[in-house]
């Protein structure tokens, strides 16, 4: 539809008096999309030290003041921080009895090994070793509620090899397994490249280290028992340091 210059001069006249998008529309009966293409050129007006965009924010409550905002991130912060250490919690308390299975306490003493440490968001683990990366695999579809993401690193010339190989292997579609050029992949090392699966999952993050919390004190109580508290490298003389 075409609309005289008048009409798109009273627009234009409107937004000098400092008029909002939605209020320029209502007033000539048109789309605010409509009044934006007229407009779009023009600078946003400043009325009382205030431009008009912000002055409708404010009115709609859009828009916070940064006490606002830094009060909902604090909260935000802690509401994740209670939520990551009860999860944390439960997995201490069900340490005991999930640990009895022995696939969970290999999984549990793997990723203490081999896994990311560098996010307490990320439950992940990179290995070249077939079983390992199915047994991670296993673990993290069974207590994680997210995706899992699988990646493979390998010469460009293996990739097609390599992908069905493992996309046969975790029974995964291979359009799942991204692949990141590796050039040196040493095949005396492994013929199947380095692979990992990964899965964002903070909650299942924090569950996994009450398992391992659990089991450094299991491994700390046993390591005692058998010292007597001491040392055994000079005769029982020395007292073991709290780190050992």
């Amino acid at each position: 539809m075409r609309f005289s210059q008048d009409v798109i001069a009273r627009a234009r006249a409107l937004r000098v008096d400092g008029k909002t998008l939605g209020q320029i529309a209502s007033e000539l009966g048109v789309w605010k999309s409509t009044v934006y293409h007229w407009i779009r050129t023009m600078p946003v007006p400043v009325v009382d030290g205030i431009d008009v965009q912000t002055r409708a924010r404010l009115k709609t409550g859009r828009l916070w003041s940064r006490e606002v905002v830094e009060k909902r991130v604090a909260s935000w912060k802690l509401k994740c921080s209670e939520r990551r250490q009860a999860e944390e919690d439960r997995g201490l308390a069900e340490a005991s009895s999930v640990l009895g299975e022995s696939k969970v306490r290999d999984f549990a003493c793997l990723f203490l090994a081999e896994g990311t440490k560098r996010s307490r968001n990320v439950v992940g683990v990179v290995n070249t070793d077939q079983q390992i990366i199915r047994l991670c695999d296993l673990m993290m579809r069974r207590f994680s509620r997210k995706p899992i993401s699988y990646r493979l690193f390998c010469a460009d010339d293996e990739r097609d090899r390599l992908v069905a190989f493992w996309s046969q292997s975790l029974g995964v579609d291979p359009s799942l397994i991204r692949f990141q050029l590796k050039k040196k992949v040493s095949a005396r090392r492994s013929e199947f490249g380095l692979f990992s699966v990964t899965t964002c999952d903070t909650f299942f993050r924090s569950r996994l280290q009450g398992w391992i919390n659990w089991l450094r004190s299991q491994w700390a109580s046993s390591s005692t028992e058998r010292t007597g508290g001491y040392g055994p490298s000079d005769g029982g003389s020395t007292p073991l340091s709290p780190t050992t």
